[in-house]
């Protein structure tokens, strides 16, 4: 067993410091109340105990041999660490003012507050952190070139990270002849990241007017990719998988097809009379924004949607004012220019909700190897099988999810109250297995 106290150059006890030996996850602890920390079952070899703490240097002792049963007691003097500065490069080792530096993992981020671990380049390229960001690991971003590689940022001002070229995307859309459209809007609907340590979602969405119909993405993160197009009386489509790699190059064309119309009558759940100026729209949880456009309903709750998806799912969003907002999902025109669908919406004085729809009781998001659950809501199919925030679902419907956009994973957990959806799950440090969940109406508070 290895005891001892933490303090700091005056002597005064330090709280929350991490002790570890040889950064070893499973001998680990914390100092207590008056500095003091213990770890017991500790080899009897030579061995390095490691000491961080917030706005202190690290600390690194070496340990001698100890014998079976022996107690050995090592107190720990920490000096303050000073200010963290340095600077961030291009690709070529010119400074890039407006990079941001981010501590993505840090020893002590539970006891640092979030605004001192990261920091903007100045003109120079220059930036400064506290002296709570010793220690942590760092990357540069710019929305011009690719992240920096992970650096520990240490005590001074030379630190340095240096960006990345990034990948670049040449795309082009066309229309369902094959022929350029020259007004569009593309964006990146989905991002996954290449390495675990650089998971961002680039928020990028650019307008295009060019008779080519072409666009280019620069300063990619590397990672899988999967864009969204959109154009006026055109409903949004998405991209294949596409997978960047740092300083490369990919290709990709979207075709946007012509729109098709829903038709249908809005009416309230309990009178089934008609409700004029209801709002009907894409919905946009579950489809990329671009040009869609609204339509409401008249007098008699009639409305007529257009620029509607024409293959594949796509779902609703119905909304009055004193109305539950619903979602109507797993709609399809099949093919066809023209599908008809009525709505219901409850009536807030007699159950106030904010959303109504039939799934699984989970929302989602984006991860490396799949679609990751996020918020469980209580009482759903998702809670009732035992899954929990965190779980990555693998396949859908024998879809691989690594390779689906979010959109793309609503569309398909979502559907008909009643009817089921096969998901094989992942739990961090479980095996994977395959769940059936029966969709239930969901109702949003």
């Amino acid at each position: 067993m290895v005891v001892g106290v933490i303090r700091d150059e005056r002597g005064d006890p330090v709280v929350g410091a991490r002790v570890s030996i040889g950064g070893s996850r499973r001998l680990r602890t914390s100092s207590v109340n008056g500095g003091h920390y213990h770890i017991r079952a500790v080899p009897l070899e030579v061995l390095e105990l490691l000491v961080h703490a917030a706005g202190f240097e690290t600390a690194r002792l070496s340990l001698g041999v100890g014998s079976p049963g022996q107690r050995q007691v090592v107190d720990v003097r920490l000096e303050r660490a000073s200010a963290v500065a340095g600077v961030v490069l291009d690709p070529d080792g010119r400074p890039v003012a407006g990079a941001r530096v981010v501590c993505i993992d840090h020893p002590d981020a539970p006891n640092v507050p979030r605004q001192a671990l990261s920091a903007t380049s100045d003109g120079q390229g220059r930036f400064a952190m506290s002296a709570d960001a010793a220690g942590c690991a760092a990357v540069a971003r710019h929305e011009r070139f690719g992240d920096s590689a992970q650096s520990q940022l240490a005590s001074g001002d030379r630190n340095q990270l240096r960006l990345g070229r990034g990948g670049r995307i040449d795309g082009e859309v066309v229309d369902e002849r094959g022929r350029p459209i020259r007004r569009y809007r593309v964006a990146i609907d989905t991002f996954r990241a290449a390495r675990s340590s650089g998971g961002r979602r680039p928020s990028r969405g650019i307008e295009i007017d060019d008779p080519s119909g072409r666009f280019v993405l620069e300063g990619l993160t590397a990672g899988r990719y999967v864009l969204a197009a959109s154009a006026p009386g055109r409903p949004p489509a998405h991209s294949e998988s596409i997978e960047v790699e740092d300083n490369g190059r990919q290709r990709v064309r979207i075709e946007l097809l012509e729109g098709g119309t829903v038709t249908g009558q809005v009416r309230d759940a309990d009178t089934k009379e008609p409700i004029a100026g209801a709002v009907v729209a894409l919905d946009m949880a579950a489809m990329s924004r671009g040009y869609s456009r609204p339509a409401r309903s008249g007098q008699d709750g009639a409305f007529e949607l257009s620029g509607v998806p024409r293959r594949g799912m796509f779902s609703l969003s119905v909304a009055a004012r004193g109305y539950n907002r619903k979602i109507l999902s797993s709609l399809s025109l099949e093919g066809r220019k023209t599908h008809s669908r009525d709505a219901e919406l409850t009536p807030k004085s007699r159950v106030n909700r904010s959303v109504e729809y039939s799934g699984i009781g989970a929302s989602i998001r984006a991860a490396k190897d799949g679609i990751a659950l996020g918020k469980i809501f209580p009482g759903g199919p998702a809670e009732q099988a035992g899954l929990e925030s965190g779980d990555v679902m693998l396949r859908i419907d024998g879809r691989d999810a690594s390779q689906l956009s979010v959109v793309r994973a609503i569309q398909l957990l979502r559907g008909p109250d009643g009817s089921q959806v096969s998901i094989t799950v992942q739990r961090a440090g479980a095996s994977k297995r395959e769940v059936v969940l029966t969709r239930r109406p969901i109702e949003l508070k």
